[in-house]
Order: structure tokens, then sequence, then C-alpha cells
């Protein structure tokens, strides 16, 4: 089943990380490049975030972002703090920050 949001909001920005996350859960794109692609692609419309929808904003940021930055499935990086090893621990998380940000729009 995809999964397709519908902008009730009309912000660009906010259809845009949507669907950049979207395209991780449908399949489209794998859990290695989605989490780094999408700090890319948040980045991009940050800054229109945090002016049109700010609650979404800080999600993707506090959230999301974090999410990705702890994705580590081959224990590759030296990072210190949590890693998320797992790409259905990966998917369940991303999934659940995607339902809570179609909440705050």
């Amino acid at each position: 089943m995809k999964i397709h949001f519908i902008c009730y909001n009309n912000h660009m920005s906010t259809n845009a990380v949507l669907k950049k996350i979207e395209s991780y859960l449908n399949g489209e794109i794998s859990a290695e490049d989605f989490s780094y692609d999408f700090p890319v692609t948040y980045s991009f419309y940050c800054h229109q975030l945090d002016k049109t929808d700010p609650a979404f904003s800080a999600l993707m940021e506090n959230k999301v972002k974090v999410l990705c930055r702890a994705y580590d499935p081959f224990d590759y990086y030296n990072m210190e703090g949590e890693k998320i090893f797992g790409e259905e621990e990966f998917r369940a998380a991303i999934s659940a920050a995607y339902e809570e940000g179609k909440k705050l729009i």
C-alpha cells in the first residue's frame, strides 16, 4: 500500500519534506539513501518551514534528522550516542514521525 499525502495547507515546503519521507516509506529509496537524502531535503526548506510550520519544522529537525543521523546498519561511524542498526526499527521510527508530522499541519 502506497502512502500519499495530500497537502491541505498549500505550503510547498511541508509537502516536499513529507514527500521525501513517503518515498522511503513506499520503498522508492533505501533506508541508507533516505538517511543521507532527508537531511539535505529538509535543510533546503527549513528556513521557510520555521516560519510557516514551526512545530512541524521542529519535529523534522529534532526527530527525523536525528533518526537519520543515528541510522548506521554497518556500525561504520564512530558516533557517540544511540545508533539504529536495523532497518525495521528505523522504518518504524520514521513512520511514527511521519504520522506525528501530518497531525501538526
